[in-house]
């Protein structure tokens, strides 16, 4: 809630979307930099409710650029980062970061919350407390120079493009834990084919 001239006012409220757009310019004569390149990214994220299926989570992501991108702008689609982690990050990407200096990237995730099983009307099944949600995901990155330039690390290239799919289940107390079963499904070895995970419910909205 934010006060707003003697008003409360409600924000992040449903349906809600968000877009942001950068641009980068370097050049040698700008200020003497010694980069030449132009970076561009597009981020949405949208969120609304579909009618009685729950609260229905959209994330995209773009970038491109031209001449030489410098390695530290490279785009990322950053590995899952352990046991904890956010809601929106790619899961079964184990240790390995794929990069490349254009990227494409959707993520979609669609929160029951305890509807399915109270409509199952089955003893114990409509009575479960946890709220369910099913996500999944894919991204592509890749280089448009050449040779791959050494970054001095183990990283990927997702040229065919990387996908995951799975489903959890949230509203776990005492924190409000969720719990993420994620497949892989597709062909990168040095990644994982299923993860388990233990996230935060606090970082996300769940629907009645």
């Amino acid at each position: 809630l934010m006060m707003d001239q003697g008003q409360h006012r409600r924000l992040h409220t449903v349906p809600y979307s968000r877009i942001e757009l950068t641009a980068e310019y370097s050049h040698p004569d700008v200020a003497n930099s010694e980069f030449d390149f132009v970076r561009y990214s597009i981020k949405a994220f949208h969120q609304r409710r579909l009618l009685s299926a729950g609260l229905t989570t959209l994330y995209l992501y773009g970038g491109l650029s031209h001449r030489s991108l410098p390695l530290q702008r490279l785009f990322t689609a950053d590995h899952s980062g352990g046991w904890f982690s956010p809601v929106e990050p790619f899961k079964t990407t184990g240790s390995i970061s794929y990069q490349g200096d254009r990227l494409g990237a959707w993520y979609l995730r669609q929160d029951f919350g305890r509807s399915l099983w109270r409509r199952s009307g089955l003893p114990l099944i409509q009575d479960i407390p946890f709220s369910l949600f099913i996500y999944g995901g894919s991204f592509w990155t890749e280089f448009d120079r050449s040779p791959v330039p050494d970054l001095g690390y183990e990283y990927g290239v997702a040229r065919d493009g990387f996908h995951e799919i799975g489903f959890g289940l949230g509203r776990i107390p005492p924190l409000f834990f969720e719990l993420y079963f994620t497949w892989q499904i597709s062909n990168y070895e040095r990644s994982n084919r299923f993860m388990f995970q233990i996230g935060w419910g606090l970082l996300s909205q769940s629907s009645n």
